[in-house]
């Protein structure tokens, strides 16, 4: 479960998934240096090519272990980048119109309390037979529930 809470975070995160990305960069290219043996320029060259799926050729690895390191650094740049592709875009696309997470839990729970205080009216004023009518008639399960207690504040009344 700890694996899945800290990509959880490194994807909900964007300054984090970038700092991510940037750790995947360094440490395929140090890698890729240390099994290859070519230089630090080249395999920050290697890294940014093959990360960023352009693939000229020009480097590739010639040890199974570099190549099970270039597979691990593709594998893991494409969850990455997909992730921060989606983060640009949704900052792109932001509707500032839109209905905040804290907003729609009131309006939910103001549409519930509304609900319930709909089923008792109509049980008051033409009887539980009615009401579970109207409910089967609706698709709904005929439940009597008491009034939701209000999820906004409202004005206490002083006597």
């Amino acid at each position: 479960m700890a694996v899945k809470r800290v990509l959880h975070r490194v994807v909900n995160e964007p300054r984090l998934l970038l700092a991510v990305l940037v750790a995947d960069f360094l440490l395929a290219s140090g890698l890729y240096w240390a099994i290859e043996g070519t230089g630090p320029v080249a395999s920050m060259w290697w890294a940014i090519v093959t990360g960023t799926t352009t693939g000229y050729g020009d480097y590739s690895p010639v040890t199974t272990a570099g190549r099970g390191v270039a597979v691990a650094f593709m594998l893991s740049m494409l969850l990455l980048v997909l992730c921060a592709g989606a983060h640009f875009t949704r900052a792109v696309l932001h509707d500032p119109d839109a209905f905040t997470d804290a907003e729609q839990r009131e309006m939910l729970g103001l549409l519930r309390e509304n609900n319930a205080l709909l089923r008792l009216q109509v049980e008051q004023e033409h009887g539980a037979p009615a009401l579970e009518s109207t409910l089967a008639r609706l698709g709904e399960a005929p439940v009597r529930a008491e009034p939701a207690p209000p999820t906004h504040a409202r004005q206490q009344e002083q006597p």
